[in-house]
Formats: structure tokens, sequence, C-alpha cells
């Protein structure tokens, strides 16, 4: 499910519309963030060469998108606005120098200088998150994949509300899959 999940979040994207891919535990969402940016590198639109540390351990590139996961009222956009958790951002530069990137907000355009402390601490790829860190996240389309047992029905409320025009969840429950399979194959 989290394959068809990533597919259906790859074609909004490529539609234009801003997306966010949501699953239950941060596995999931690291493997989505690893393959989204993977994907974006081999089809030229992420510099690989030029990335600095984020604290989910992965790297983010110019060209990439990233996600605030903390308030800093002390980091303020070229509209007079601090960065607040959530904030979803496209990477503009890196400056390798310093470990610093600039970065343009998605909701407001507003730009933004985001120092190497700040995101070794407190951001990560933003293309797949948690439904915990998805609230107040809002987007055009959102895809959840819900994994039995990981998600509560609260969180699930959550993640099927962050998209304006669409909120697609993607289930996997293995009952229901023997029991489609044993009545494809009827003996």
């Amino acid at each position: 499910m989290a394959d068809k999940a990533y597919l259906a979040w790859h074609s909004d994207t490529r539609a234009g519309k801003s997306s966010i891919l949501i699953a239950a535990d941060n596995e999931t969402v690291g493997m989505l963030n690893e393959r989204a940016q993977a994907d974006r590198v081999a089809q030229g639109e992420v510099d690989p060469d030029q990335t600095v540390l984020l604290s989910d351990g992965l790297r983010v590139g110019s060209g990439d998108t990233a996600i605030a996961r903390g308030n800093n009222r002390k980091l303020v956009d070229s509209d007079g606005n601090f960065v607040r958790n959530g904030t979803l951002f496209d990477v503009e530069q890196v400056n390798r120098r310093d470990g610093s990137l600039l970065a343009r907000r998605r909701d407001t355009g507003a730009s933004v200088l985001l120092p190497r402390a700040y995101l070794e601490t407190s951001v990560e790829l933003g293309y797949a998150t948690t439904a915990h860190r998805s609230q107040g996240l809002t987007v055009d389309t959102g895809h959840t994949v819900i994994t039995q047992g990981r998600l509560t029905r609260e969180l699930l409320y959550v993640s099927m509300t962050r998209g304006r025009s669409g909120n697609y969840a993607y289930v996997s429950e293995k009952r229901l899959i023997l029991h489609l399979m044993h009545q494809a194959h009827p003996y």
C-alpha cells in the first residue's frame, strides 16, 4: 500500500498539486522520504552534491522539500513571520560553507535563511510525515498509508483532513487479502 500511496502522491505532485504522504511510523516516513528524494535526484530536480544534514538523519539539497519540526521566533522570513512547526519549504540553495540553506515557504512564498543548528535539530525532509506531525498542514491532496494497529481513529481523522481537494487512505489488511484470494480461486 505504501507503493500505491507513493505513486498517487507522485502523480499529484507532477500535476502541480501540493501533496503530502502520511504514515503511522517514522520508519515508513523515512522510506517514503528517501524514495521521493531519490526520484527527484534521478529527474535532475534535486542537487545531491551540495547537501546538509537534517534532524531525521537524512540530507537535504537544492530542489528538495523540507518541513519545520519546531517553532523558532528568531528565524524570521522575508514577510516578517517566524518559522513555525509544520511549515513546508522548498530548498533553493545550500551553503556548504556554514551549513545553512535558503528556502521558500510553500504557504506564502516568503524566503528564509535556516541556519545549520536549526536544520540539525528541527527540520526533516518534507515529502512524507507521520500522522502526529501532519497536524496543522494544509495541502491540495493527502495520501495516508494505514497500517493495522498503528493508527488511532483520532490520528486517522487528522490524516484524512489535510487535503483541500482530496484525502486518500491506502489500507492493507491481511485477512481481507486472504479472503479475496480465496474467493478468486474457488475449488
